[in-house]
């Protein structure tokens, strides 16, 4: 089956929907916590909790898309057409 390339990218649009509100999110997130960290409100989240959360927030980013990566390069080895084998030669390695 071959695969028209110019249409390829289709499938992955809502994925790059979904990519576009999770970075508007993180944006927000990010926002929201330099502003409790510039005026903290009494009884607020402490500072330390902030900074782990946003160091955990980030990592577990990375992580995911790491694993991403990953994952779309295993697809793409699998529904790619088999390479041919190289011809072996009889001799014993």
């Amino acid at each position: 089956m071959r695969v028209d390339s110019r249409k390829a990218w289709l499938p992955l649009l809502p994925l790059t929907t979904a990519a576009v509100a999770v970075a508007a999110a993180a944006v927000q997130f990010f926002a929201a916590t330099e502003a409790e960290l510039r005026a903290p409100r009494p009884g607020g989240f402490p500072a330390w909790g902030i900074w782990g959360y946003r160091v955990a927030n980030v990592s577990l980013n990375l992580l995911n898309y790491v694993w991403f990566a990953k994952i779309a390069a295993k697809a793409v080895e699998a529904l790619a057409p088999p390479k041919k084998a190289k011809a072996r030669s009889g001799k014993i390695a």
